[in-house]
C-alpha cells in the first residue's frame, strides 16, 4: 500500500490600492497562540501545508474511492492538495477528482481538469519539491505522477505536489471533495 497525503489549505492574499496603507500586528489569538490582525481584525489561523484534520490517504493497487468533507470558517480562497512523499519509486492515479458544495450543488473545480494537458494546466500546479518525478494527464483522463527514490537536491525528505489553483469558497458551506485513487 502507498500512502500520499491529501491537504486542504488556505491562502490569504491582502490587496490594497497603491499607496493604501493597512495596520497588521500579531497578537494572542483565542488558544493563546500568536494571530495575524489587520486593521485590527483577526486573521483566520492557517497552517501552510493544510489545518487540522488532513490526513494520509492510504491507496493500493485497486481503484479506491475516497471522500473528504470540510466546511471553511471563513470566506477566504482555498487549495485542495496531493502530496506523494519520496523513499521509493512510485505511481499513482488519480481520477473523478470533484469538489461539490453541498449546499449549492455547485461544482468547485472543473469536472473536466483532468480531460486534457491544457484543462490540467488551467486548474492544476505541480511542485516538485526536490523529488525526481512527473505529473501529467493520461489519454482516459487521469491525473498520473510518478515519482522516484532518488532526489535531485539536498532535501532529506522530498515531496511532490499537485495543487489546485485558490478557488474562493463560501464560509460555513460544506463541501465533499471526492477523488479515486490506485498506486503501484
Amino acid at each position: 500500500m502507498n500512502r500520499l497525503c491529501v491537504l486542504m489549505a488556505g491562502v490569504i492574499v491582502f490587496t490594497a490600492t497603491a499607496g493604501a496603507e493597512v495596520e497588521v500586528r500579531v497578537r494572542p489569538g483565542p488558544a493563546g497562540a500568536p494571530q495575524i490582525h489587520v486593521d485590527g481584525k483577526a486573521v483566520p489561523p492557517r497552517m501552510f501545508w493544510g489545518w487540522r484534520g488532513h490526513r494520509p490517504v492510504v491507496a493500493g493497487t485497486a481503484w479506491q474511492k475516497f471522500e473528504l468533507a470540510f466546511t471553511p470558517k471563513s470566506a477566504d480562497p482555498g487549495t485542495i492538495h496531493f502530496r506523494i512523499p519520496s523513499g521509493r519509486d512510485i505511481e499513482v492515479l488519480l481520477r473523478n477528482v470533484r469538489v461539490v458544495d453541498t449546499v449549492t450543488g455547485a461544482d468547485y473545480l472543473d469536472p473536466a481538469s483532468l480531460a486534457s494537458q491544457e484543462a490540467f494546466a488551467k486548474a492544476w500546479t505541480v511542485y516538485d519539491n526536490d523529488m525526481r518525478g512527473r505529473a501529467g494527464v493520461t489519454d482516459d483522463g487521469c491525473l498520473k505522477i510518478e515519482g522516484w527514490a532518488k532526489n535531485k537536491g539536498p532535501k532529506p525528505n522530498p515531496q511532490f505536489h499537485c495543487y489546485t489553483k485558490r478557488t474562493p469558497f463560501i464560509e460555513g458551506h460544506r463541501y465533499l471533495l471526492t477523488f479515486e485513487a490506485k498506486a503501484s
